[in-house]
C-alpha cells in the first residue's frame, strides 16, 4: 500500500447524494468506505448495525479493523470519546488499522459535517482531500417533505452546513464542491476530478457496477441496499413540490445555493 493514505471527507447533507457518491467512490478496487466515523461507536456498543446487516463482532471486515486496533492497543468503542476530546493519536490509529486492515489506500469517510475535518489525520501519515455534494434547495425541500420531516428545519439545516463547509473549505489545499445535478449529468467527468484530487485514476468498470459491491459502513441512507447501478436525478420536486415548501427553499435556500454554486465553479478547473 503507498504511504501516505489519502481519507476523502464527504460533506453535504442527508438526502444530498452523499451516499451515492460514496457508494459510486466505494466500488474503486483501491477504495474502502467506513461510512460516518460519528457512528462507529455506535456500532461498537450494539446500537448500530453494518450495512451488509451483520452486528458488531459478527462482520469481518468490522473485525479485522478491531483487530488492527488492538494491536495498536486501542478498541473501536473509544472513538466516541476520542471525536470528542480531538484524541489525534486515537483517531490516527483508527484510519491505519482501516488502511492495513482493508490493504486499500483510499479511504472514504461520510460523517457529513465539517468539524470532522479537524479530526482527520495528515501528514506524513495521510492525506486529506474533501468533497462537498449539494442539491438544489427545491430538491432538499422536496425530500424532507415526502419523508413528513420539517421543511423548514431542513431548510434552516441547509443555509446552516452551507454556510460551514464553505467557510470550512475555503483554504483547504485539496477539496471539490459539486452539484448533484452536475454530477448526475456528467458523473464520468466529475467522478474524474475527484479521483484526480485524491491522487487516483478511475476503474473502467466503476460506473457500471458500482451498486453490485457489498458495502460495510455505518450509517447512510437505505439507497445503500438498492443494487441498481443507474444514476439519476429526481426532478419531481419541480412540478410536485408545494407552495409553501417551494417558498421556504427559494427563500432560506436560495442564497446558500448560488454561493455553493459560485464555489463549484471556481474549482470547475481542478
Amino acid at each position: 500500500m503507498p504511504t501516505p493514505a489519502t481519507i476523502l471527507s464527504i460533506l453535504g447533507l442527508e438526502h444530498s447524494g452523499t451516499t451515492l457518491l460514496v457508494r459510486i467512490l466505494h466500488s474503486h478496487p483501491d477504495a474502502v468506505s467506513i461510512g460516518g466515523m460519528k457512528n462507529l461507536a455506535d456500532f461498537a456498543t450494539g446500537r448500530r448495525a453494518c450495512s451488509c446487516g451483520a452486528s458488531y463482532g459478527d462482520c469481518p471486515v468490522w473485525l479485522g479493523v478491531e483487530s488492527e486496533l488492538q494491536k495498536r492497543g486501542r478498541q473501536l468503542s473509544q472513538l466516541s470519546d476520542a471525536i470528542k476530546t480531538g484524541d489525534a493519536a486515537t483517531i490516527g490509529d483508527f484510519f491505519a488499522s482501516v488502511a492495513a486492515s482493508s490493504h486499500r489506500p483510499l479511504l472514504i469517510e461520510s460523517s457529513r459535517q465539517p468539524s470532522y475535518l479537524d479530526l482527520l489525520p495528515g501528514a506524513p501519515d495521510f492525506r486529506a482531500t474533501a468533497i462537498h455534494i449539494f442539491k438544489h434547495p427545491g430538491a432538499q425541500a422536496w425530500s424532507a417533505h415526502r419523508a413528513g420531516r420539517s421543511v423548514l428545519r431542513e431548510m434552516r439545516h441547509y443555509r446552516r452546513r452551507s454556510h460551514a463547509i464553505l467557510r470550512r473549505l475555503s483554504d483547504h489545499p485539496a477539496a471539490l464542491h459539486i452539484g448533484h445535478d452536475d454530477f448526475c449529468a456528467d458523473p464520468d467527468i466529475h467522478l474524474r476530478r475527484i479521483l484526480a484530487l485524491a491522487g487516483f485514476q478511475p476503474d473502467p468498470q466503476q460506473l457500471e457496477t458500482w451498486g453490485e459491491k457489498e458495502m460495510h459502513i455505518i450509517g447512510g441512507n437505505r439507497m445503500k441496499r438498492d443494487r441498481s447501478s443507474a444514476i439519476k436525478t429526481d426532478a419531481a420536486w419541480r412540478q410536485s413540490l408545494p407552495l409553501v415548501p417551494r417558498l421556504l427553499a427559494r427563500l432560506l435556500g436560495g442564497a446558500p445555493y448560488r454561493r455553493n454554486l459560485a464555489a463549484a465553479r471556481a474549482c470547475a478547473d481542478l
